[in-house]
Parts: C-alpha cells; sequence; structure tokens
C-alpha cells in the first residue's frame, strides 16, 4: 500500500506541473498572434506604398489643323464715307505648341498658330462710277495656357483651358475708281496697316489616349478683340515623353 500511494502522489505532481505549463503555453501563443496580424498589415501597407502610380508627362507636344472663323461687328472702309465693308469669314488654322504638367492634374503650354489670311471685298453697283475695295488681313497669334485635367487615368480625358493671346495683325487694302466700262478714273490707292494687341483666350480640350505617348485631341479656342469674335476648331495629335 505504501509503493502505490507513493506512485499515486508522484502522477498527481506529474499532472500539476504538466497542466499549468501547457495553458502558460496557450496563452503565450494567444498573445503572439495579434502581434503577428499588426505586423502582417504593416508590411501590407508597405508594399501597398510602393506599388507605382501612374505619372503625367514631363514634356508633351501638340500640332493641329482645322477650321477657323471671325464674326466681326463692325465695317472697314478705305476713307471717310467710302465704301464699307465687313471682315468676317472663316480660314484654315494651322498651330503648334509645347507644354509640361506642374502636377498630375494642372499644365502649362505654349502654343503657336501660323498666319491665317482673311479677305475680303465689295463694291458699288447700279452707277456709272464703280468704288471697288479689297481687303486682306493676316493673323499670326501665340498663347499661353494654364490647363485642368479631369482625369488622370482614364483613355479619355477632358481638359479646360484658359490664358493669354497675343495677336499680331496686317491690313492690306486696296481701293479703286472704275468707270462702268472698267476704265480706271483715279489711282489706285494701297494701305498697311499693323496691329499689335492681347486678349484673354479659353478653350478645351478632349485627350483620347492611343497609347502610352500618343493621343488624338479634338481642340476648341475662343476669344474676343477690338469687335471681333474668334474661334478655332481643329483636331490635334499629341505626344508625350
Amino acid at each position: 500500500m505504501t509503493r502505490q500511494m507513493i506512485v499515486l502522489s508522484s502522477l498527481v505532481a506529474l499532472v500539476g506541473l504538466i497542466g499549468p505549463t501547457s495553458v502558460f503555453a496557450q496563452g503565450d501563443n494567444s498573445s503572439d498572434k495579434p502581434a503577428t496580424s499588426s505586423s502582417s498589415t504593416s508590411v501590407s501597407s508597405d508594399q501597398s506604398d510602393m506599388l507605382p502610380r501612374p505619372k503625367a508627362p514631363a514634356v508633351f507636344l501638340t500640332g493641329a489643323y482645322g477650321l477657323g472663323m471671325d464674326q466681326s461687328s463692325h465695317f472697314v472702309s478705305s476713307q471717310p464715307g467710302g465704301l464699307q465693308i465687313n471682315l468676317s469669314g472663316r480660314m484654315t488654322a494651322r498651330s503648334f505648341g509645347v507644354g509640361t504638367f506642374l502636377t498630375p492634374r494642372l499644365s502649362v503650354r505654349f502654343e503657336m498658330a501660323l498666319p491665317e489670311t482673311l479677305t475680303a471685298s465689295g463694291s458699288t453697283s447700279g452707277t456709272m462710277v464703280v468704288e471697288s475695295l479689297r481687303v486682306a488681313q493676316t493673323t499670326t497669334t501665340g498663347a499661353v495656357l494654364f490647363g485642368y485635367n479631369t482625369s488622370t487615368s482614364r483613355a479619355v480625358s477632358v481638359e479646360y483651358l484658359g490664358g493669354v493671346l497675343f495677336v499680331s495683325q496686317r491690313q492690306n487694302s486696296l481701293s479703286q475708281v472704275l468707270s462702268y466700262t472698267g476704265a480706271p478714273l483715279a489711282v489706285p490707292m494701297v494701305g498697311d496697316a499693323y496691329s499689335y494687341k492681347s486678349a484673354a483666350i479659353a478653350g478645351a480640350d478632349v485627350n483620347i489616349a492611343l497609347g502610352r505617348h500618343l493621343a488624338v485631341v479634338p481642340e476648341f479656342r475662343a476669344w474676343s478683340l477690338a469687335g471681333t469674335f474668334s474661334t478655332r476648331t481643329s483636331l490635334a495629335f499629341r505626344v508625350n515623353f
């Protein structure tokens, strides 16, 4: 009996020692689990910060071809009380530009339009003396434009533009007084006039990406200067670098 009691007491002591140890081990493992999850969360957040993000092009070039229209509210005359004609009409618009993005959404660019010539002519009729007037106005423009892009990740985005336009105009006129038979009655009057002006300009671009470095861009520009409202609608190609 004594030996049996000794064996039983030894087993009870061993069970008492093994039980708390396993409990402590489970407690230690459970306390370590939140630390592991928090560390995995921080690692995933660090990896998300290291993912590449889309960047706006550093420099872009544009070339455009389209149609220009001038609507003038005043008339041109060779002399006071003489024949008057209105300088309104359409012409071919060709331009190029270079720009850069200040931020992923804000851009600045310089645009230059090739010389555009608008020609208008008129004459009197029904009298023995015919007066004719022909005016050719050549306009060259340059503009500094700031733009706001509505999206940097979509294939199609709209960019709103505004800035300052600089205008150089040359006006050539030819005035003649003829008889009803076409014989000149006076020496033709030839006139040349130059002007340099500036105005506010607004516009919009619709950027349609064809790839990473190329886009087709329908463009619209509008401004008002000295009683003339002008618009330019064109189709441009833009190369991104």
